[in-house]
């Protein structure tokens, strides 16, 4: 019988010389890859939004509507950094 802590285990995928690729390293880049097509997709500058977009300007407001009742206008120069923090989480928890 295996344990549920397995699916949490880091493994090498590819060892070399200089750099061991492991399976988290290949999320983070997936993730990273993502954001990037993103930001390509959102500088440009089609006028009207597409779905994706929508989605994520939906999130975008949520958070930092959240943020700012919750801690008011001195924390929005925190918003970037915890907005960040929160779609990688959310990235990865999918």
């Amino acid at each position: 019988m295996t344990s549920p802590l397995e699916q949490f285990s880091i493994l090498p995928i590819l060892q070399l010389p200089f750099l061991t690729v492991t399976n988290a390293t290949v999320i983070l880049l997936l993730i990273v890859l993502f954001f990037v097509m993103y930001v390509k997709m959102y500088v440009k500058g089609d006028v009207a939004p597409t779905r994706l977009q929508l989605v994520f300007e939906l999130i975008y407001a949520t958070a930092l509507d959240l943020i700012y009742s919750s801690v008011g206008e001195k924390g929005s120069s925190f918003f970037p950094l915890i907005f960040t923090i929160f779609l990688f989480i959310l990235c990865c928890n999918m």
